[in-house]
């Protein structure tokens, strides 16, 4: 999601860098390693390795991979405390709390499940004590909730901004613990060694490290626009405890905080324990292509709602959009117009005056305007079926124009080449608003439509000459005996 809209805001000439990385501090890690016979940075090194790998593989175009482990952020991450510190809201105290390793946080017993269950991992929390300094969270409460609600944007959708409002308005926020000294994989304290920072003010400073600390001329660029996407699950860090850091470290917020769901494998929750619910999505991909995971993704979750990927579902939902759709309306395009003109298309003097001309034609700035304002939106999967809606008015063309009739009139072939201008011309228009969302299909379709131009976003509906050539498939459809196959490899 995060790739589609770097690519999406590069598309209407936003200047645009895209941040991934991975969280390698804290007690989880420090145990993992130890399960696994291996020092921690080792451990951490092998999963970065992966995580880098996968993204190459799934065709996800970053501007920075950062690790919270690497010198550049820990500096920076140090300094972000001493600001805090420097404001008067670190103090040393002592906690003792009901703690989950796994979201490396104290919860109140009044929000565990029941026998003592973290909410989020379904795991019995550990009780903890230990000396620890505290953020001065508390103190900032009144402005945090002020600037929200006057701030609608700054949460993304409104359930999430609801949520958030809701816990604040029941809940006068308490001091946070930020220290922790039962472990020591971590950032060590400045001024006290024995002391690492909480894994979540080590790690929510990585989108400032990324950036090259408060005050570069990357962070002066980009900060005052940046935009974080999360998952539901960390919301509060991100929306609560974030901007309260901010506040005390003297940084303006974020522009936003864009928080999608889950998903869910057939309507069950991942989870290690089910190994029905375990997925790879680099498998996925080399199965149904990239861009035929990609698709689904973009297209079947709402943010607001969680997602889900029944398998059944997944090969339908690309075998209707990209084999059936847009693949077959290219596929057959191209034959025509290598069978009835020769694969030339002539450059039109004029518009024409046919009613389907115009309204493929006006569709096509009414489709790209829908686009834009989805993604403005941060709604993907509404662009996706923007596009694909489209794509079946298209078909629908041909089926109206009938130029395989026309085809056997000697007198009709000025109207066939109009028809085809046209068409190429549309589906040049959809492989550039298409290619935040299928990359590798939309390339396929201007390689076919011989255009040899960077993706920029349309702007006017050029009857150019054109000259196609035959390519590959762009989208296999899935037989029954292949999916049949497919899914049980997948399920396995």
């Amino acid at each position: 999601m995060a790739d589609c809209f770097n690519r999406f805001f590069k598309l209407v000439n936003y200047e645009t860098r895209l941040t991934t990385g991975t969280d390698e501090h804290g007690l989880k890690i420090e145990r993992a390693a130890k399960k696994n016979e291996k020092e921690p940075k080792e451990f951490v090194d092998e999963l970065a390795r992966k995580f880098i790998n996968s993204w190459k593989e799934l065709n996800i175009e970053y501007d920075d991979f950062i690790r919270t482990t690497e010198e550049r952020h820990m500096n920076i991450a140090q300094d972000m405390w001493r600001r805090m510190e420097a404001n008067g809201d670190i103090y040393l105290g002592k906690y003792e709390g009901l703690y989950c390793i796994d979201c490396e946080q104290y919860y109140p017993e009044s929000e565990l499940l029941e026998g003592m269950l973290c909410p989020i991992h379904n795991k019995k929390v550990e009780t903890m004590s230990e000396e620890t300094y505290f953020f001065r969270l508390s103190k900032y409460h009144d402005r945090l909730l002020k600037y929200i609600e006057e701030n609608p944007g700054f949460i993304y959708p409104e359930v999430r901004r609801n949520e958030v409002l809701g816990f604040l308005h029941h809940n006068r926020l308490q001091d946070l613990s930020i220290s922790r000294t039962s472990f020591s994989w971590g950032i060590p304290v400045p001024g006290n060694d024995k002391h690492v920072m909480y894994v979540w003010i080590d790690a929510l400073t990585n989108y400032i490290s990324s950036l090259g600390g408060i005050g570069t001329e990357l962070f002066n660029k980009y900060w005052s626009n940046t935009v974080h996407l999360i998952g539901k699950d960390i919301l509060r860090f991100h929306a609560i405890y974030w901007p309260c850091m901010l506040m005390s470290a003297g940084v303006a917020l974020p522009k936003s905080i864009i928080v999608h769901g889950w998903w869910t494998i057939s309507n069950k929750k991942i989870s290690k324990s089910d190994p029905a619910t375990k997925i790879d999505p680099v498998m996925l991909s080399k199965d149904i292509t990239v861009d035929g995971l990609r698709y689904f993704l973009l297209k079947e979750l709402t943010l607001g709602k969680d997602g889900d990927l029944d398998y059944e579902n997944l090969i339908s939902s690309i075998n209707i959009g990209l084999a059936n759709n847009l693949g077959n309306l290219v596929n057959r395009t191209i034959m025509m117009v290598q069978k009835y003109l020769n694969g030339c298309v002539p450059a039109l003097d004029e518009d024409s005056t046919n009613e389907f001309d115009i309204e493929i034609k006006e569709n096509a700035f009414t489709t790209a305007d829908a686009v834009k304002k989805f993604m403005e939106e941060y709604n993907p999967s509404g662009a996706v079926n923007a596009i694909m809606n489209y794509c079946n008015l298209l078909n629908s063309y041909l089926d109206k124009t009938l130029p395989w009739q026309l085809a056997k009139q000697p007198d009709q072939v000025s109207r066939l080449e109009q028809i085809f201008s046209y068409l190429l011309e549309a589906l040049r228009w959809v492989s550039n608003i298409g290619y935040p969302f299928f990359p590798e299909f939309a390339r396929g379709i201007k390689e076919q439509l011989g255009i040899d131009e960077a993706f920029s976003w349309p702007v006017s509906f050029c009857l150019s000459e054109r000259k196609v050539s035959k390519g590959a498939v762009l989208f296999k459809r899935i037989g029954k005996d292949e999916e049949i196959i497919l899914i049980e490899k997948w399920t396995k």
